[in-house]
């Protein structure tokens, strides 16, 4: 069979936003209703964006005798978020599908699908906020200035952001190879897939000075690569007795390719007394998004912290310290298991879930165990036994990135299904006892 479609596609979003603050109210009995009973009136806001977008597409399906099936698609989005040149782009596609079951040379006793496919396309990311291609203009008391024969200042405009007149679609590239499968009491899939996203939407610095500190800009390319899997088994499967079990896990190399003319991008703001200005990642080509970088923490020595210093030794200056990286937030596995049990109207369920091979950085732990906010804050109780000096201010290093591997029990439910309800006019009736995050 052959089937072909074309169409067509626009949508406009507007937003609005109108507010204002009154304080001192002689009474709260009319709440909004009467805002001129307030003494204290603050200054009102308002604010207004519209985001437009436009598509066209056609589409083409080829099946013969459902062993063979073919799709594909081309498409041209328009999106107003981007710069006046670029704001169109092509978006093509296409998969194939071969159900080998259905071969005449494939018997084989319970098997019953056996499916290949193949696909391959460009998506695009138009997630960005609205203008951000524009200057952004905004009045502002302090360029206020005199004009004519009048006493009287007036409040100009001023930029406030910088505009990226060359902004346009993050567009990724990808190629999924899969395979389906059930044979007797077994469903199961396998996926590999390869990514490549280029012109990647970024928050950037921009060198001062300038109207703002970082702008959006399309930077570089990123990769990413993995393989997933999943098998379901009907273990049991009776009248009065069954019981099921699930397993997924899969595995994503990230990395990032190119970064365009800037060779490193720091980002990442860490918070804290002392830690002003300090990033915790950096974004590096050959190196994986979300990558800690920073000194290597060896321990303390007569009160101070203790950094490798890259040249076999160690050093208390943070500045003098070799900065390494030291992990990232993409985990090496993620896996998850699910289970099933019913006998007679009784019924159980879990489901699991973890993660292996991920680091984050706890900054909460860094803020907390500085030394001035003793006595005056809750601190860590690390503050008081690190052997750090009573004048001890956080740095940014290995020792507050840590690992973040867990094996979570997302959901546990045990339950009971009354039996013969219907001469109680009822459809059903099940008691259950349900909790999440057990450990």
């Amino acid at each position: 069979s052959f089937r072909a479609c074309v169409g067509a596609e626009f949508q406009e979003e507007t937003y609005k936003e109108l507010g204002t603050t009154v304080q001192n109210f002689i009474t709260d009995a009319t709440l909004y209703n009467n805002l001129g009973s307030g003494t204290n009136v603050l200054n009102p806001s308002s604010n207004k964006e519209r985001v437009t977008q436009i598509g066209v597409f056609g589409r083409v399906n080829y099946n013969i005798q459902d062993k063979y099936l073919l799709e594909a698609t081309i498409r041209r989005d328009g999106s107003s978020v981007f710069g006046r040149n670029n704001k169109f782009a092509y978006f093509p596609s296409a998969s194939v599908g071969w159900n080998i079951a259905e071969e005449s040379f494939l018997d084989v006793d319970g098997l019953t699908q056996l499916k290949l496919r193949v696909s391959a396309g460009i998506s695009g990311n138009q997630g960005v906020p609205p203008y951000e291609s524009l200057p952004l203009l905004t009045p502002d008391a302090d360029n206020a200035g005199i004009f004519g024969d009048g006493e009287s200042e007036v409040v100009g405009v001023t930029q406030v952001r910088a505009a990226s007149p060359g902004l346009k679609w993050e567009e990724t590239q990808e190629v999924n190879v899969g395979l389906d499968f059930t044979a007797g009491r077994f469903d199961g899939s396998l996926n590999y897939y390869r990514q490549y996203t280029d012109d990647l939407l970024l928050d950037v610095r921009v060198q001062q000075p300038a109207p703002s500190e970082t702008v959006l800009d399309n930077v570089g390319a990123v990769s990413n690569q993995g393989v997933e899997a999943s098998l379901d088994a009907f273990v049991i499967d009776q009248d009065d007795l069954s019981l099921t079990v699930g397993i997924n896990a899969s595995s994503n190399r990230n990395l990032v390719e190119n970064l365009g003319d800037r060779g490193t991008i720091d980002h990442g703001a860490v918070s804290g007394q002392g830690l002003t200005d300090v990033q915790a990642q950096r974004l590096a080509p050959g190196h994986p998004i979300g990558s800690f970088y920073g000194p290597v923490f060896v321990g303390v020595e007569d009160g101070q912290e203790v950094y490798e210093d890259g040249e076999g030794g160690t050093t208390t200056d943070a500045g003098a310290a070799e900065k390494q990286y030291l992990g990232n937030v993409v985990p090496d596995v993620s896996y998850g298991f699910n289970t099933r049990f019913q006998y007679g109207g009784f019924d159980a369920s879990v489901f699991l879930r973890g993660e292996q091979g991920r680091e984050l950085f706890n900054n909460t732990a860094a803020e907390l165990t500085t030394k001035s906010l003793l006595g005056r804050l809750n601190v860590m109780e690390e503050t008081v036994t690190d052997g750090t000096s009573t004048t001890h201010s956080p740095t940014y290093s290995s020792r507050w990135v840590e690992d973040a591997s867990f094996l979570r029990m997302d959901k546990l439910t045990v339950g009971y299904s009354v039996p013969n309800v219907t001469q109680l006019n009822l459809r059903n009736l099940r008691f259950y006892v349900s909790a999440q995050n057990l450990f």
